[in-house]
């Protein structure tokens, strides 16, 4: 089940940790539930993290964290062991100081190569003076102790001074007394892991340790999670669109965001966010102001007509509405555009729902559109459709659906607008 949920947070992190609350998410597929940390740990995780578990006998926890307070952390890597979950740090994510002690609740606990996992001891704040503190200490040591870590891993936990951090690797394993897999390189694309004999093997040399390294004091903070998605609404304006106008999906929104950030996996972030924008846009499109509706099925023809012309194979899922990818082979400038109108629908003042026509009334309506299409095309009556009702052959799926369109937008206005209404009401 490992390898499966890795490959949804295996890329590199997109942003800095925040100087805020921790993100904490969740993600589900086939293999099982992913819980996300992202950010400082504060006071008050803890409990959202146990109302978060609650739901989810197994799970994996991927972390990206510059630490926080140990206490918070302590009891959220408690709940971890209760649990069972293992724990992840992937790509080129960075889990230190408290996040470090979250890790090691893990059973089994996951590297990758490319991510930085460190410690250092316990610490206070003395007017900017950063001081070792015993009981911190005391504290984390009893709570290493409970999770059944030797007296090496112990040391190698607490020794670096809070100025320095001790990176755990692949080349100090034995040595740091701390078990954990290694996930290889990546093969194709996509993270494998390799076990012999209970531990992950790297294809390349180990590396040596890195000894503990002078770490300054921060000068000014990493960007909040408020502030990085105030940053991505600035490059997809939609984003903002569904925060402001659709209350109900914000929640979805920042999970979706939270986890994007989380992992640094885009592809998965956009796909996700996909899911949740094409329901909303496609319920507002038969009420769309008619400027935005007739935009809203040109762009529908020019995709159509990629399809046709590039990807004939996918005429039919795409025309139903399946997650395709379309997004990631299509030419950008038309991608921008989707984008674009997708905000512009999304904020539109809806219209009321036109009247209800029969279906013998919109069959009436498209009789001459369908004739002229059909002598256009080449096409008898039955062939056009039976692709309209996605029989024969894919390619024409996407041919006469275009078509199909593009006579309606050539009726008079107040003929073709009610009926575009109609057929993306259905």
């Amino acid at each position: 089940m490992a390898s499966g949920k890795i490959l949804g947070m295996a890329c590199a992190a997109l942003l800095p940790t925040c100087g805020m609350a921790a993100e904490i998410s969740h993600d589900e597929d086939a293999d099982g539930a992913i819980i996300f940390i992202f950010g400082e740990i504060v006071a008050g995780d803890e409990k959202k993290f146990r109302e978060l578990s609650i739901r989810f006998p197994d799970a994996m926890v991927g972390l990206h964290s510059e630490g926080g307070a140990i206490v918070p952390a302590m009891e959220i890597g408690r709940q971890i062991r209760l649990r069972g979950y293992s724990t992840v740090v992937t790509g080129n994510s960075k889990c230190t100081s408290a996040c470090a002690l979250i890790w090691l609740a893990g059973s089994p606990r996951y590297l990758e190569p490319a991510s930085s996992l460190g410690f250092h001891a316990s610490y206070k704040d003395q007017g900017g003076r950063l001081v070792e503190t015993g009981v911190g200490n005391a504290l984390v040591g009893h709570y290493l102790s409970q999770l059944s870590l030797s007296d090496r891993a112990v040391i190698f936990a607490t020794s670096a001074s809070p100025y320095q951090i001790s990176w755990l690797n692949e080349g100090n394993r034995t040595s740091s007394g701390i078990e954990f897999s290694m996930i290889a390189d990546r093969i194709g694309g996509a993270p494998t892991e390799k076990k012999t004999a209970g531990k992950a093997q790297s294809r390349r040399p180990p590396p040596s340790a890195p000894p503990p390294v002078y770490i300054p004091p921060p000068v000014r903070k990493s960007p909040t999670f408020e502030e990085s998605v105030a940053q991505l609404e600035r490059e997809e304006p939609f984003y903002a669109a569904i925060r402001q106008n659709f209350p109900a999906e914000n929640a979805r929104l920042r999970s979706i965001l939270g986890q994007g950030l989380a992992s640094g996996n885009r592809q998965k972030m956009r796909r996700d966010l996909r899911a949740l924008i094409t329901p909303l846009v496609t319920s507002r499109v038969s009420r769309l102001p008619a400027p935005i509706l007739e935009k809203f099925i040109q762009m529908s023809i020019e995709q159509t007509r990629f399809m046709q012309a590039e990807r004939p194979g996918l005429c039919s899922e795409y025309l139903d509405g399946e997650d395709i990818g379309m997004d990631t082979f299509v030419p950008p400038s038309m991608a921008r555009r989707e984008v674009e109108l997708y905000d512009e629908i999304l904020r539109a003042k809806l219209v009321p729902a036109p009247p209800k026509m029969s279906d013998d009334e919109i069959g009436s309506a498209l009789i001459n559109p369908l004739t002229g299409m059909g002598k256009r095309l080449g096409l008898t009556f039955d062939e056009m459709v039976a692709a309209m009702n996605k029989q024969g052959p894919e390619v024409r799926h996407c041919q006469v659906a275009a078509a199909l369109f593009e006579a309606v937008l050539s009726m008079p206005k107040e003929d073709g607008i009610p009926l575009l209404r109609q057929l993306m009401s259905d």
